[in-house]
């Protein structure tokens, strides 16, 4: 078979495809290709679509071909840890990215300070507020993104990895800067409110994206946890209280909920006894579930019972 016979039908998908072979309509008779003959762009754009092969072999050949929003788009979808084959492929990702960026490995898994003089201060708020988001979703997958979190210290000069860029939201070396805060707010709550959304934003969300009554409950409650606040539930009732059923019923529709009623509506969702069935109620969302229906099949509750139950 001539060679280049072969070569036209690599512009199109091919006739079918396993993690090591793809099947190619030849002039004659149909051709056999090993996918490690490839070139890196045609390996990607053939496997990309295949749901059924492999998301670490899906993942790695974007990677390899620097498609790398298709990648990240892959591995947000995933509802489950990523561990495994998936976490080897990302580990590698960092590593050269690390390199690329000429930051040392960290030796903290989850964490990593990055600036010209990174204080003790800049890594306890970090970490309390990884810690206070890790607790509260942990139920959902964890962890949802591979290497550690880079927190780019104001001030870091030359040793700034992402200069002008407030953050990057992906599942492999996300960034998050640190800043100055208006006050009310610490530094930790800021990070808090902001490692919740990008936790969420890496948890599969529907198409539309994750409702903002949601959204902004979940940062709410990540202050209040980072604060060593709870949130109290007694004080979270009280709030559903006066606002009532009606007022909950419209926060689950409004563009701009009132944030204080959205951190009371969520604080019951992942309290410590609640919190597994946060998975199932996300799941629900994703399908499509209206969010009272959802409400009824993953917790078994009612928005008149969240004005009066704790």
């Amino acid at each position: 078979m001539d060679p280049a016979i072969v070569l036209t039908t690599l512009g199109s998908q091919p006739a079918s495809i396993d993690r090591s072979t793809a099947m190619v309509r030849g002039e004659l008779l149909p051709v056999l290709i090993p996918l490690a003959a490839l070139p890196p762009s045609t390996l990607a754009t053939w496997l990309l679509p295949h749901g059924e092969i492999d998301i670490a072999q899906r993942v790695s050949a974007a990677l390899d071909a620097g498609l790398e929003q298709q990648a990240w788009s892959l591995v947000a979808r995933q509802t489950t840890p990523l561990v495994g084959r998936l976490e080897l492929v990302l580990s590698l990702w960092n590593a050269h990215e690390l390199a690329r960026l000429k930051l040392p490995g960290s030796s903290n898994n989850w964490l990593q300070v990055v600036g010209a003089n990174p204080t003790t201060a800049i890594e306890s708020d970090a970490s309390l507020a990884l810690d206070a988001v890790h607790e509260m979703l942990a139920t959902i997958g964890w962890p949802r993104w591979s290497g550690p979190l880079l927190v780019v210290a104001g001030g870091a000069g030359a040793a700034d990895p992402y200069p002008g860029v407030d953050e990057i939201v992906r599942p492999a070396l996300p960034m998050l800067r640190y800043r100055s805060q208006a006050p009310g707010v610490t530094p930790c709550e800021d990070l808090a409110a902001r490692l919740s959304t990008l936790t969420l934003t890496l948890t599969a969300p529907p198409a539309l994206g994750w409702p903002a009554w949601l959204r902004i409950g979940l940062e709410e409650v990540a202050k209040a946890k980072a604060r060593g606040e709870g949130p109290s539930p007694l004080k979270m009732l009280a709030v559903r209280q006066r606002a009532g059923t009606d007022a909950l019923a419209h926060l689950l529709v409004a563009a701009d909920p009132d944030r204080a009623l959205c951190e009371a509506l969520c604080a019951p969702l992942v309290h410590t006894k609640r919190r597994p069935h946060l998975p199932s109620f996300l799941d629900l969302l994703r399908q499509h579930v209206e969010v009272q229906g959802a409400l009824r099949l993953a917790y078994d509750l009612s928005l008149d019972q969240l004005v009066t139950d704790r």
